[in-house]
């Protein structure tokens, strides 16, 4: 009686904790000279690299530490300021989430992750049946089933169910692993594409209406969902950006029901921190445990290529990135989950992810890697190449 008590108490602390979102709360020391240090290196990179806009969240199980949008939404209307609730498309980010619903159904029953995939979609299949037949939900979460890199289903625009199922079903009849299922490492959306479906299927209710009642609004992340898709827009959302022959220009993207799990999420640095408050306090919420702690060691528990349930798991930190056409994120955790961050861009760079790990240096005392413009290209070398044989052809 005693423990269970104790128990209570425990968790009426880290709930109490975990609602202060106040930003001068801190277990981070020198707060003030590396917040002003973070906003430098943010400053400075948007600058170097012709970055429209970034928006940046530091938190520790406490509550926030500092957030902060700087530049615009679209560099057709410089008056329209980016801050910490301004919204994002986050590309890859998007499978964190998924990864959460997928072990909270595990948690309720609907579903065990050591599961053979054909066990809930039984029209799942390859061109080798008797190998597509081993993958396994782990097998899609850690991205070791095997389905080649190349799938995706961004040609899928029906909403429809049965047609999205018949579409993927015959894109899968010629598809041959590349190696068999636990055997390789091959990072392919198509993975949380099927995590998608097979929550609908469990779940009995469409994705985005799963996401929502039971991550989004539990987590009190009032301005994240599925917005792209369906044409529905929020205001004081970014526009993408992109290059295009060394100038950046907007960009609409262009997102599909189908892929909703595994690129389709649209949040901001306030929404976030809640997210990732909820991992470093063990799963706990507001409202209650959304998942509990065991199942968030079990989320970041590294096989032998180093990767989670869709988190990369390194020494220090455990991180995911995100890029679309017109918009890059990156989130960063502390292996000893002291602190997270995440920072969001509203154009395609690499220069978001390499900086988020240098605030991440920055919050843990140490110095960031020079990020020169030189070593990040406007234009990549196969369009340097297509440039030239053009100009050649013209010339001739």
């Amino acid at each position: 009686m005693i423990k269970k008590i104790i128990v209570l108490i425990n968790s009426i602390l880290c709930i109490l904790l975990i609602m202060s979102t106040d930003k001068v709360s801190a277990t981070i020391s020198d707060r003030d000279e590396k917040i002003k240090l973070i906003e430098v290196e943010i400053e400075s990179n948007m600058k170097t690299h012709d970055i429209p806009g970034m928006a940046f969240a530091l938190v520790d199980s406490n509550g926030i530490i500092y957030s902060k949008g700087f530049g615009i939404l679209d560099i057709r209307e410089v008056t329209q300021q980016i801050d910490e609730n301004t919204n994002f498309n986050l590309g890859s980010l998007s499978k964190v989430f998924t990864t959460l619903a997928i072990i909270q159904l595990q948690e309720k029953g609907f579903l065990s992750i050591e599961d053979p995939v054909v066990d809930y979609l039984p029209w799942f299949k390859t061109r080798d049946a008797l190998m597509s037949n081993q993958i396994t939900i782990k097998h899609l979460l850690n991205h070791s089933s095997g389905l080649p890199s190349r799938l995706n289903v961004h040609d899928v625009k029906s909403i429809d169910r049965r047609k999205i199922i018949d579409q993927i079903s015959e894109k899968l009849s010629n598809v041959m692993l590349v190696a068999k299922p636990g055997e390789t490492f091959e990072y392919t959306n198509m993975n949380t594409d099927l995590l998608q479906i097979i929550i609908e299927e469990v779940s009995g209710v469409p994705f985005t209406k799963y996401m929502d009642e039971n991550i989004f609004k539990p987590l009190g992340m009032n301005r994240t969902g599925y917005f792209t898709f369906d044409n529905h827009h929020l205001s004081n959302t970014a526009r993408g950006h992109r290059y295009q022959w060394d100038k950046i220009k907007p960009y609409e993207e262009k997102l599909v029901y189908a892929t909703s799990s595994s690129a389709g999420l649209s949040s901001n640095a306030t929404d976030l921190a809640k997210f990732m408050m909820c991992l470093l306090n063990e799963g706990i919420t507001p409202t209650g445990n959304l998942i509990h702690s065991n199942s968030i060691t079990e989320i970041f528990k590294a096989n032998r290529y180093g990767v989670g349930y869709n988190w990369y798991v390194y020494p220090h930190n455990m991180y995911m990135e995100g890029g679309l056409p017109g918009f890059t994120s990156t989130m960063v955790l502390s292996s000893d989950k002291s602190f997270g961050l995440v920072l969001l861009s509203n154009s395609k760079q690499d220069i978001t992810y390499h900086s988020g790990f240098n605030l991440f240096r920055i919050v843990e005392g140490g110095a960031p890697k020079p990020l020169l413009g030189k070593d990040f290209p406007k234009v990549n070398s196969a369009a340097k190449i297509i440039l030239g044989i053009t100009i050649f052809i013209c010339i001739i």
